[in-house]
């Protein structure tokens, strides 16, 4: 798996749209953009934890939980570029955001573990990649994962995305992991999947 494909394919998003298009980071409708985050904020008990989220992009799962009256939650943004971590603490002078790549970089537990979008990119030995995350992801989280990615081709002809089925992803896992998986799908999001990964 290329990480330098993908610095590459975001540094060359941020550049061409800017920090304020959601473009720069590969989504396409700004109304699908917010929705995921309300789905993530509101499907668990946050107050009081600690959330890691992986590839943070602009930071908005931050401004997500706030905006839902979480109280009481550290909150911890990392991305392995450094122009979007940038962009980050511009636009949420209050978050804390790195550059860091968990699986080379040391990085704590916490109770949740985000990753929305992150792992859309297809590049070579993408499937692979794609497993070794929610192993590391699952690691450090010790509460749940929650992450969403895309289960039906409907991008790839404006990119090049990254697929998986969200039915096989849930038996690899419950069958390799003491976790339980809800996938969850919504009318509003084209051809995506977001999976809670709780830990039994």
């Amino acid at each position: 798996m290329s990480r330098a494909f993908i610095r590459q394919f975001y540094a060359e998003h941020l550049k061409r749209y800017g920090k304020d298009d959601i473009r720069a980071m590969g989504w396409h409708q700004e109304d699908e953009y917010s929705v995921r985050f309300e789905i993530v904020t509101h499907g668990l008990e946050l107050e009081n934890s600690s959330i890691l989220d992986v590839g943070c992009g602009f930071g908005a799962a931050s401004l997500a939980a706030q905006m839902s009256q979480v109280r009481n939650f550290s909150y911890l943004g990392i991305d392995i570029l450094p122009e979007m971590v940038e962009a980050a603490k511009e636009k949420n002078p209050t978050g804390r955001f790195e550059v860091r790549d968990i699986l080379t970089d040391p990085t704590y537990p916490s109770d949740y573990t985000f990753c929305i979008g992150a792992l859309n990119v297809k590049t070579e030995g993408s499937e692979g990649y794609f497993r070794k995350m929610l192993e590391r992801m699952i690691a450090l989280a010790k509460k749940a994962v929650v992450i969403s990615f895309l289960s039906e081709p409907v991008y790839l002809a404006d990119g090049p995305y990254h697929v998986e089925d969200a039915e096989q992803v849930k038996k690899e896992l419950e069958s390799s992991y003491p976790v339980k998986v809800d996938i969850h799908k919504d009318p509003r999001l084209r051809g995506e999947s977001i999976l809670f990964i709780q830990r039994r």
